[in-house]
């Protein structure tokens, strides 16, 4: 999430660049995740439908609801979103050691006003380190009919997401764990299996020549 003013303003300062370029590619080899808000802005220059995401339950228990509070006052985050995660924190308090669902719906359709006539073709290059967040902005991405995926499977990291950690009493140790299960499971499972890219780069094509096996591939 600390990226994500970066993220935007790269996006801001090429926006009249990339809405008249009929094609567009996205390097994520390599992104092992982060913060779903993270990629909000790219997503207007990728949309053809409206895009259907299935939620999550949370885990609560004091400690990992302490995390949503914690996000409830981080400033990198919008307005609305710090109110989400208040309210959020508030349902789990009223059913600890429960699984909570997050939102009232188990699926929610996001649907925008328009649907840019540029970029035409959006390729997104993905390889085995791949994860996490990553592969949730590659769920709603695939739904795109601009959007195809080039590359190799993903690690298949976010059935069991929303990574915490909490330090030792000693403050020698660290656990990271998870607090939150996907409604997909077990009917579209990607944990330990990945997503599967829809044009397979196999080794022959090194990945320094990824780039430009793709820019002949969308002529």
């Amino acid at each position: 999430m600390s990226n994500k003013r970066s993220i935007d303003s790269v996006l801001r300062v090429n926006h009249e660049k990339i809405i008249h370029t009929p094609n567009l590619i996205i390097d994520l080899r390599n992104n092992g995740g982060g913060s779903d808000d993270a990629y909000s802005s790219l997503v207007p220059y990728l949309y053809t439908n409206p895009v259907r995401t299935v939620g999550v339950e949370l885990l609560s228990t004091e400690l990992n609801n302490a995390a949503l509070l914690t996000l409830s006052k981080d400033t990198l985050y919008d307005e609305r979103s710090r109110k989400e995660f208040k309210e959020i924190y508030d349902k789990l308090n009223l059913n600890l050691g429960k699984y909570v669902r997050v939102k009232e719906n188990m699926i929610s359709i996001d649907s925008m006003d328009r649907i840019l006539p540029f970029p035409q073709k959006v390729a997104i290059l993905i390889n085995e380190y791949c994860g996490s967040t990553t592969e949730q902005f590659l769920l709603e991405a695939k739904q795109s009919a601009k959007v195809k995926l080039y590359g190799k499977s993903t690690y298949g990291s976010l059935d069991i997401s929303n990574m915490h950690h909490v330090d030792s009493p000693s403050g020698e140790f660290q656990l990271w764990y998870c607090r939150s299960k996907s409604y997909r499971i077990p009917e579209m499972a990607i944990d330990n299996v990945g997503l599967q890219p829809d044009y397979y780069l196999d080794p022959s094509i090194h990945q320094k020549d990824w780039v430009g096996f793709v820019l002949e591939n969308l002529k």
